[in-house]
């Protein structure tokens, strides 16, 4: 018996629908991974532009921070506040044009602001800017003021034509517990937008930078003022012996340029160890405050009139010749001698002598100078005091 042969029963349809289901199992599985793929792809990308974007907004930041740093550096170097004000307004026009800058600057008693720099430059609007800094409200608040839209945020009334397409700063300068100053930026939205065109990293540079300047300004002011005081008499407030000296060198630096004279006189007065004695040191204080006093009222602006040491003070003279300075100074004597009289004085009828010399008649010699008025001083003691001798 021959073997039994297997047929296997083929059906056609049903071999399709397999291969089919199959392949469609294959594919969605495809599809699937396949869009997994692209899913991750898409936020890699996402993640790549952040990061992008956050490297070149940190490599923009880190500029701007070399930019201040280098502006710091030249400001700290220069001594005059106007010109502080003028470098800061255009640096800050430079690195963000689309902004308005203004300076507004202190005056000496902190009671009044005026617009020293402005960039573009403003015509006419100095005394609209010149406000009370207690009217200001950055400066009440002791901290900058922000605003991206005057129609919502708190508004300041000094800043009039601010136009609802614009924001602004007010950055207030503050040292030694006081305040000096205030920068405003007016700043255009960006097109399309109503946000400003300052982002938060330029509104942090911005912050860093005025808080530098406050500091540089801050510091000239500290300096200015110790010097002051290192050349001034604390009890009259006139200058000390170190200005006058000073004074006196530059006076011959500028007659030795361009040929003028001038007069130095040395004035002392006269029985002070007396009234001290009789009357008490603090009576010996008026009377040198009063001398201060009566040089205000006789001699010029251009003149300087300066406490040597003890009761003795001298005063230059510029473009004065020998004659005319005794004019002056015997004027100064009658009057000051008229001013004891007043009830500032307990003592009565104090006098003054003085001694003169001439540049370059007498001397081209600061020292000499004054070494000359000092023997012309001693002979007018010698002589009866309350003269001034001149030869």
């Amino acid at each position: 018996m021959s073997p039994e042969t297997f047929t296997p029963e083929i059906n056609p349809a049903g071999t399709f629908t397999q291969i089919y289901s199959l392949f469609h199992e294959l594919m969605t599985g495809l599809s699937e991974k396949e869009k997994d793929v692209l899913d991750r792809l898409a936020r890699l990308e996402m993640e790549e532009k952040r990061l992008i974007d956050r490297y070149r907004a940190i490599k923009q930041f880190s500029d701007r921070l070399w930019e201040v740093a280098n502006v710091c550096e030249i400001l700290f170097n220069i001594s005059d506040e106007r010109k502080i004000c003028e470098i800061v307004v255009k640096f800050l026009s430079r690195m963000y044009p689309e902004s308005r800058v203004r300076f507004l600057y202190a005056n000496s008693g902190r009671n009044r602001m005026r617009l020293v720099a402005a960039s573009p430059p403003v015509a006419g609007e100095e005394d609209r800017c010149a406000v009370y800094p207690m009217d200001c409200l950055a400066l009440k608040r002791c901290r900058p003021l922000i605003c991206t839209s005057p129609e919502k945020e708190i508004f300041c009334s000094e800043l009039k034509e601010v136009s609802p397409t614009q924001g602004y700063l007010c950055l207030p300068l503050m040292g030694g517990g006081s305040v000096f100053g205030c920068i405003n930026m007016v700043i255009d939205h960006r097109e399309g937008l109503n946000e400003p065109a300052l982002d938060e990293n330029a509104l942090k540079i911005i912050d860093i930078f005025t808080t530098y300047v406050s500091l540089i300004i801050n510091n000239n002011l500290l300096m200015k003022t110790v010097r002051r005081e290192a050349m001034t008499d604390r009890l009259t407030g006139l200058p000390n012996r170190r200005y006058v000296l000073e004074v006196l060198q530059t006076e011959i630096f500028r007659c030795e340029r361009y040929g003028n004279v001038f007069s130095l006189a040395l004035l002392d007065v006269d029985t002070f160890k007396s009234i001290n004695d009789n009357y008490g040191h603090d009576e010996g204080d008026r009377v040198l405050m009063l001398i201060a006093d009566t040089a205000s009222r006789c001699l010029r602006k251009v003149d300087t009139v300066a406490r040597y040491g003890g009761e003795e003070f001298l005063v230059i003279l510029p473009h004065t010749g020998l004659q005319a300075a005794v004019t002056v100074i015997e004027r100064f004597r009658k009057i000051f001698n008229q001013q004891t009289f007043s009830d500032f004085l307990n003592v009565k009828n104090v006098t003054l002598s003085a001694g003169l010399a001439e540049y370059p008649t007498d001397s081209n010699d600061g020292p000499t100078l004054i070494k000359i008025a000092d023997e012309r001083l001693l002979r007018a003691k010698r002589a009866g005091r309350n003269k001034v001798v001149w030869e």
